[in-house]
């Protein structure tokens, strides 16, 4: 089915329900790019996951397979509301380079967090996400704080 050109700027939304669409009077046509393990594939983002279990967080453990710290490009989502001329877009993520890559290419971003509360699983991981990749993370005080160590 090709992609028909918008003939007038729409707005992607997100309903209290959470599920996007391109405009109100449209079904839920969520755009999503699947790119599994931040863009290194499943295969490797398994290999990640064992190196991880010698002590090394998410980020080292992908510079020591020689990937970078995160390979996605968000070229293709950006031509897709580009292509619906979408301008503005709710956007539910914690990633700074989401929000930046949609901005790079003059879409208005509302950015919604999309945080939950740390537990002892995955504290280490979040605060890596946060300190290494500058994720809006805002660990309330005394959240899972001893599993730091």
């Amino acid at each position: 089915m090709p992609v028909r050109k918008a003939s007038r700027p729409q707005q992607a939304w997100v309903p209290a329900g959470g599920r996007g669409g391109v405009d109100a009077a449209s079904a839920n046509n969520p755009a999503a790019e699947q790119q599994e393990g931040r863009g290194i594939g499943l295969m490797a983002k398994l290999q990640a996951y064992s190196v991880q279990e010698t002590g090394m967080d998410t980020v080292e453990a992908n510079h020591a397979l020689g990937f970078s710290t995160d390979g996605r490009d968000f070229a293709l989502p950006v031509a897709i509301l580009n292509n619906l001329a979408i301008t503005r877009v709710r956007l539910l993520s914690n990633n700074p380079q989401k929000s930046r890559a949609l901005i790079d290419a003059g879409i208005d971003v509302d950015l919604v967090s999309c945080e939950v509360a740390p537990t002892p699983h995955s504290f280490a991981y979040l605060k890596t996400k946060g300190e290494k990749m500058g994720h809006a993370l805002s660990f309330r005080a005394g959240e899972h704080k001893d599993s730091m160590k």
